[in-house]
C-alpha cells in the first residue's frame, strides 16, 4: 500500500494485492475503501511516497490431543 503525498493535491492510494483468497475479497474492499476516504494530507514541498508493506498470513491452531 503507497499514499503519495503532494503539495497541491489530495493524497492518492494505491494498492497491490497477491492471492487473496475469495472469502477475503470483501474485507480488502471495506478496508481499501476507508483506508482512500483519508485524502486531508499534504506535504511541503514535491511529493513524499509513504509505504506500508503488510504480510497477512493464517492464525496458528492447536492441535487437540484425544
Amino acid at each position: 500500500m503507497i499514499y503519495a503525498l503532494a503539495p497541491g493535491k489530495p493524497a492518492q492510494l494505491r494498492v497491490q494485492v497477491a492471492h487473496v483468497p475469495p472469502a477475503e475479497s470483501a474485507r480488502l474492499k471495506k478496508f481499501y475503501d476507508g483506508a482512500s476516504a483519508l485524502t486531508d494530507f499534504h506535504c511541503t514541498r514535491g511529493t513524499v511516497y509513504v509505504m506500508f508493506d503488510y504480510w497477512v498470513s493464517p492464525k496458528a491452531t492447536k492441535v487437540r490431543k484425544p
